[in-house]
């Protein structure tokens, strides 16, 4: 483990500096990418969608930031390396990696999900995360300061019945954060962890299709009338906590009503979530 420093880092400056950020084609990934252009840094805006990408391509005009685009699958292990030796060739530096994106399946139990929807959660939820920590860690550390931003979910701290594979990624997402926090003690690179309540997006329309197309679309338009966060209100609250050095940052009312729940209650959490979401369910009927 590394030593802890005496004085304490914090990134108030971040205008000219250069910030990676995967999932920045739609949602908290794009409003935070926007945000960080905003104050004068240059982006790496990574996706795994070329339309999202083309999407929000018009939008990064006018910033005195440069935005680059690159289309990748960060749950390919080489290809992360790729766009990680690119990146610092194109810009020669790297700042700030946002590991933001993510994917969800259909609600299902456990029992009926399959090993194809498993793997691909993880892949993108769990590793696709690693991947990039392991081949921009070289560069983030050639700075003086740098930041790593880990968006999980407030899922990551409570469980929540048929969407294991969802939580599963997640809580697996918060443990290795936790344990970059105790290893890079001390270390030019800072990490914050990120846990989001409701956030009005798309996510759940961007992920796999469901098998009942209408469902999904009445879950993703509850979702989004429910959610106290827009993607804007997000993104402006992390680059706030990059700037403050904030190792946890949980958003939301939501979030930190369960985020309490769990950690003081643990066995009523087990009883409330069900209600929660048969309540939820409810309203889609």
């Amino acid at each position: 483990m590394l030593r802890m420093q005496d004085k304490p880092y914090i990134m108030r400056q971040l205008k000219g500096k250069v910030a990676v950020v995967t999932g920045a084609g739609a949602g908290i990934g794009r409003a935070l990418s926007l945000e960080l252009l905003s104050e004068g840094m240059h982006v790496a805006l990574l996706d795994i969608s070329e339309k999202h990408l083309a999407e929000t391509a018009p939008l990064v005009k006018g910033f005195a930031g440069k935005a680059t685009f690159h289309q990748v699958d960060i749950s390919d292990r080489m290809a992360v390396k790729e766009i990680a030796d690119e990146v610092f060739e194109r810009f020669g530096r790297v700042d700030i990696l946002v590991n933001n994106a993510g994917v969800c399946i259909e609600w299902a139990p456990i029992a009926h999900i399959s090993w194809t929807d498993w793997e691909w959660v993880m892949n993108t939820n769990f590793w696709g995360p690693l991947h990039c920590f392991k081949y921009f860690f070289p560069y983030l550390m050639k700075q003086e300061e740098a930041h790593m931003v880990n968006v999980s979910s407030i899922l990551s701290v409570i469980g929540s019945g048929e969407r294991s594979a969802y939580c599963a990624s997640k809580f697996a997402f918060r443990g290795i954060t936790e344990c970059m926090h105790q290893e890079l003690q001390g270390s030019k690179l800072r990490i914050t962890l990120v846990l989001p309540g409701g956030v009005g997006t798309d996510f759940i329309l961007n992920s796999n299709p469901w098998k009942n197309p209408e469902k999904q679309k009445s879950v993703a338009a509850l979702g989004r009338r429910l959610a106290l966060k827009t993607p804007e209100q997000v993104a402006k609250q992390i680059v706030w906590a990059v700037k403050k050095n904030k190792k946890r940052l949980v958003i939301g009312v939501d979030a930190k009503f369960l985020d309490h729940l769990a950690r003081y209650f643990p066995v009523l959490s087990n009883q409330i979530m069900p209600f929660m979401v048969s309540r939820m369910e409810e309203k889609l009927a």
